[in-house]
């Protein structure tokens, strides 16, 4: 089995159709690969019960438009360190999100995120989609891996939700 086959059955266990899910990009895109999130989020078809927000590298002015909408599923998408080869995605739950280091180019770390969105939204899943950064330095574009890794959780997330009934 592939590895982007693993990864979208991980993703197919844990989204349903009748899920509300608020999709939040994560990441500046003028620091390289940092600038994933915002890159799939653009290449995200917008549908009913479906809140796609590109929160830049300031996530939390979103939380009370994440409160508000009640998704059942948060789907943080963004860069992050993972110790994999770049372009690498990762579906990770919230155990996994909180091993992750906490130094970031955001103004809140992702596990402290994450915390946050648990405590808040009541009833709520939330999940990372990670995607190994090559550099994160002051430049615009990302990596020829992280594009590839961009169209990769793009496709498998219009896929996905596209499924959805209504």
């Amino acid at each position: 089995m592939s590895e982007t086959h693993n990864k979208y059955n991980e993703l197919a266990r844990r989204l349903h159709p009748e899920d509300r899910v608020a999709i939040m990009a994560i990441g500046n895109t003028m620091r390289g690969d940092d600038g994933a999130g915002p890159k799939v989020i653009a290449l995200i078809r917008p549908r009913k019960d479906l809140l796609l927000l590109d929160c830049g590298p300031v996530p939390e002015n979103f939380l009370g438009t994440v409160c508000e909408f009640n998704p059942s599923y948060i789907v943080l998408v963004d860069a992050a360190m993972m110790d994999a080869p770049p372009g690498t995605v990762r579906v990770l739950g919230p155990g996994d999100i909180k091993r992750l280091p906490a130094l970031s180019t955001h103004t809140i770390p992702l596990p402290l995120l994450v915390d946050y969105l648990q405590r808040e939204v009541v009833d709520c899943q939330v999940l990372l989609i990670g995607i190994q950064p090559k550099t994160i330095a002051f430049a615009e574009g990302v990596s020829k891996e992280v594009s590839e890794a961009i169209k990769e959780v793009a496709h498998m997330l219009n896929d996905l939700l596209g499924q959805r009934s209504y």
